[in-house]
């Protein structure tokens, strides 16, 4: 079952093998993956060549073997739903119980797999060698940790407390990630009155004897979601929901996306934002309901959900159940299908829609269309009567490369969205933004980066309310800039606040002054290419700048990048440029 501990546990391993450990282990390599309901096993051998060192090769898995079947290693597997074929889907080799003639092969390795799974199936089907079930803690086991997240200091001096927390501890039936969930939110709690008052929020749950565990566990899990100190802090945890399950989830696209949706919205600068964004993280990190990490190569932070914390939190936006179609989340290699055969009145509560990295190809034409009528990659939506008509968020992003979307295949559904306020169609091969965006008069935020577009429309003045705008791209060496018709569009948006085009796109100084005249702009990023337009950045709040062909201009001072040198740049590119000095004289402390 979720949150007894096995993730814990072997987190616990790999940690320990790490560095030297490993060696006294006689393992050269341990290598950790996380599988999930629905693997994506192309990114799970990007993950084991980054962990191996070896450079993406045009054929992941043949490499990984061959590199791996005379090596020493410890594979271990987190959250297997059903049997993985190590050596097809990963190129793993197998351990040498189970290969065929392995001393016809030579020298004998230690191939070793460790992997968790909530399916007993699944064991057989692996041809486990052992099996071992990991309970649920007896009581002394369950105080011990639920003291170690509780506030030991208050339940000690109070016997009434200490009687009360007991009975907390024993609603908890003993579950790991309930002790710590439940502890943490108890933390804070100093009198009897409190105490008493949280204990009869918790139901009772008999894990042998419940037959819808889950939910009951939901229910106490919510103590700590209720207990969080702000609205905010509750809306920012649920948006953490809106990933796939097992999503490691970039801090920095977290807080953005709080951003984007108006959760962080008291800020003069967009570093001021981000700088609550991580105060928010913080704070939820404190309480257990989120943890966080570290990408192996990078460095860079993550944030990730616990499945059952995760299941909890869409629990709680579906009124407990009770409207399960609010939110509809998918990921990559999850089953769609069940989406295509609803019928239209089941998409009328609908709020939000989040495809991230999913391949859905006709069938989420057919979930976007009026009529589920696919032709030649084009939809019919005949009907006058909007089909969404609560829909507030669309997230299409990470699309399928191998997949062709038209412009009017996206374009034909923004009429059934009349409410729609965020837009992300991040990552998809769209090439352009018919006239027909004009329609979405409630939208605040789009975001059209990493996209074909090479064209905006004229139409995309009439978005009044359009706050946030998107459109950046990753730079390629070589590449030249890209040069965008209708950009010029964006400086006639009367409530813009972040213009985001970094990497190969910028403005005209026209277009700059324009922004500046407004004087509402609380971050820009962009590409620049003039020391003309370099001065004009100068008077608006800068957040990411790249500089590029810039010949002329020799030395570089940070107080030439920002009208506040001292906060809001947070990143700083430079290709082709002829500088010979760059003086960092007291500012660029986010950089």
């Amino acid at each position: 079952m979720g949150g007894v501990g096995k993730t814990n546990l072997l987190n616990e391993i790999n940690n320990s093998l790490q560095g030297g450990d490993a060696y006294n282990m006689e393992f050269k390599y341990v290598i950790y993956l996380v599988v999930s309901k629905e693997p994506q096993f192309e990114k799970l051998q990007k993950e084991i060549s980054e962990r191996l060192g070896l450079q993406p090769p045009h054929s992941m898995k043949n490499d990984i073997f061959e590199f791996l079947k005379n090596k020493d290693f410890l594979l271990l597997l987190d959250d297997i739903w059903k049997a993985v074929d190590l050596p097809e889907t990963l190129g793993i080799p197998l351990p040498h119980h189970q290969s065929q003639n392995w001393e016809d092969r030579g020298p004998r390795y230690k191939h070793k797999v460790i992997f968790t799974t909530k399916e007993d199936d699944v064991c057989a089907q692996m041809k486990a060698d052992k099996k071992i079930k990991v309970e649920c803690l007896d009581e002394e086991e369950a105080w011990h940790l639920f003291m170690q997240h509780a506030n030991e200091e208050i339940i000690s001096s109070n016997v009434v407390i200490k009687k009360l927390a007991r009975e907390v501890m024993e609603r908890c039936a003993g579950l790991p990630l309930a002790l710590k969930v439940i502890g943490r939110a108890m933390s804070n709690k100093k009198t009897p009155e409190e105490w008493r008052h949280m204990l009869k929020l918790l139901i009772k749950v008999d894990i042998k004897t419940v037959t819808d565990i889950e939910e009951s566990l939901f229910h106490n899990l919510k103590v700590s979601y209720d207990n969080l100190v702000s609205d905010t802090l509750r809306e920012c945890f649920l948006c953490c929901a809106q990933w796939p399950e097992d999503e490691r989830i970039p801090v920095y696209d977290l807080i953005e996306h709080w951003i984007a949706l108006g959760l962080i919205s008291d800020f003069g600068n967009i570093g001021e934002a981000f700088d609550e964004g991580y105060s928010i993280i913080a704070k939820l990190n404190e309480t257990c309901l989120l943890e966080l990490g570290f990408y192996f190569n990078s460095g860079d932070e993550y944030v990730k959900l616990h499945d059952v914390i995760r299941d909890m939190a869409q629990w709680i936006v579906s009124e407990c159940g009770k409207e399960k179609n609010k939110w509809i989340v998918c990921g990559r290699g999850d089953d769609l299908r069940q989406f295509s055969e609803w019928e239209a009145g089941n998409w009328k509560e609908t709020e939000l829609i989040s495809f991230k990295g999913t391949n859905f190809n006709k069938t989420l034409q057919k979930l976007l269309s009026d009529q589920n009528i696919v032709e030649k990659g084009q939809v019919s939506c005949a009907s006058t009567s909007p089909r969404y008509p609560n829909l507030q968020s669309l997230f299409l992003e990470g699309y399928s490369k191998s997949v062709h979307m038209s412009r009017q295949f996206v374009v034909n559904v923004f009429p059934h969205m009349p409410s729609l306020t965020h837009l992300n169609l991040s990552g998809i091969p769209i090439t352009g933004l018919s006239k027909e965006i004009r329609v979405l008069v409630n939208l605040r935020y789009i975001n059209i980066s990493n996209t074909k577009i090479q064209s905006l429309p004229s139409e995309l003045k009439e978005l009044k309310e359009l706050k946030y705008f998107l459109f950046r791209c990753k730079y390629y060496r070589g590449r030249d800039v890209l040069k965008v018709d209708g950009l010029s569009t964006l400086s006639m948006l009367p409530k813009l606040q972040v213009l985001d085009l970094y990497g190969n796109t910028c403005l005209e100084a026209g277009d700059l002054r324009l922004l500046m005249e407004r004087n509402r702009m609380k971050g820009i990023s962009m590409l620049v290419e003039s020391v003309e337009i370099l001065r004009l950045l100068k008077h608006l709040p800068t957040w990411k700048i790249r500089l590029h062909s810039m010949q002329n201009m020799h030395t570089l001072q940070f107080c030439d990048l920002s009208y506040k040198h001292d906060e809001g740049l947070m990143e700083l590119g430079i290709t082709r440029c002829g500088f010979e000095e760059l003086l960092i004289n007291g500012g660029g402390s986010r950089v």
